[in-house]
Order: C-alpha cells, then structure tokens, then sequence
C-alpha cells in the first residue's frame, strides 16, 4: 500500500502544513509497516475453542417468588406491559 499525504487531504477536505505533513508521513509508513508485519502471520488450521465443552449447570438456586406480589409494585399493568415507579 502505498498512501499519499496530499491525496489524503484532499479526501479528508483538510489543510495539512508541511511540518504536520512530515509527521503525518512517519506516522503512515510506521502504520504500512505493521500491516506489512500482520500480513505475514500465519494462522493456525485447527478451530479456537471459545468455551468449555460439557453439561453446564447453574450451583445456585433461582428464588421463587409470587408473581402476584411484584405486579402489585407496579403503579399500572396493561396486557404484557407494566409501568413501575420511578425507584424501586
């Protein structure tokens, strides 16, 4: 890849001075070089494994609760939705 500092302002609509120009350009060639770097990196062939494989079960217990009692909460219930105070 080959970027161009002038080509780049004039896409970004900026004014560059030639004292930024230089570091802009620095910036940009040690930027090519790391992508230079990650274009050699080979990846391994084998899938990554994200998570553990096997059963999987929660050690605690949910609590039970009676639904009737938190509906009553709320300051109105209409069909599936529920408006509740502002704190609870």
């Amino acid at each position: 890849m080959k970027y161009s500092t002038t080509k780049l302002s004039r896409l970004a609509a900026i004014r560059i001075r030639k004292d930024e120009e230089d570091l802009i350009r620095k910036k940009l060639e040690a930027l090519e070089e790391l992508l230079s770097r990650l274009d050699s990196v080979e990846v391994p062939k084998e899938a990554f494994v994200l998570a553990p494989e096997g059963y999987h079960e929660r050690e605690d217990v949910p609590v039970q609760f009676e639904s009737d009692e938190v509906l009553k909460t709320f300051n109105s219930v209409k069909d599936r939705y529920v408006k509740g105070p502002r704190t609870l």
